[in-house]
């Protein structure tokens, strides 16, 4: 839950052993003092419901695969969450992960859902698509480069996860 004291509320799983970092941006004001121009922002950031690579291990960093079963029932609580939340603006990737997620929370407010194609996900390059098990098995380096220093591997043809917190972020 958001907290009560008026910090920010961030739940955004940036880095992780299998960098997921599709993002969906939720803004909506915190606080603001009249005549005084103090004006808090509260930014949620949501990590889409579950896909299809997640359930069966497969890299999709801006792969468009489509949404499990459980994704499609995570989408009523993610909308149940925020029904209560005003929101101002609802950020997402064009990625129909994303997309289906940030249009679940905007069911309740009405809001478009405005689409920045920076907000995607890491780009796996050549990995895209494929399981992580053919990945490990076909790339051996990569998976000891990848447990060395995550942020600065960089799969064939993609970008590291330094660059897309970049490029994300820039967005932001």
């Amino acid at each position: 839950a958001p907290p009560k004291d008026g910090g920010a509320f961030f739940h955004f799983r940036h880095f992780t052993k299998v960098p997921e970092q599709d993002i969906l941006i939720l803004i909506t004001p915190v606080h603001s003092v009249c005549g005084r121009f103090l004006i808090l922002t509260r930014i949620y950031f949501v990590r889409h419901v579950e896909a299809e690579g997640n359930l069966y291990r497969i890299c999709e960093g801006q792969y468009n695969g489509l949404i499990t079963l459980h994704g499609k029932k995570q989408l009523s609580c993610v909308a149940s969450y925020f029904q209560t939340i005003r929101l101002d603006a609802i950020y997402s990737s064009g990625l129909y992960r994303a997309h289906e997620t940030a249009k679940a929370v905007a069911s309740a407010s009405g809001l478009p859902v405005v689409s920045r194609r920076a907000l995607r996900e890491l780009d796996f390059g050549r990995f895209e698509g494929m399981s992580w098990g053919d990945i490990y098995e076909r790339y051996p380096e990569a998976r000891t480069q990848f447990y060395e220093d995550y942020r600065a591997f960089r799969a064939p043809g993609g970008e590291s996860s330094r660059e897309a917190a970049e490029r994300q972020m820039q967005e932001v």
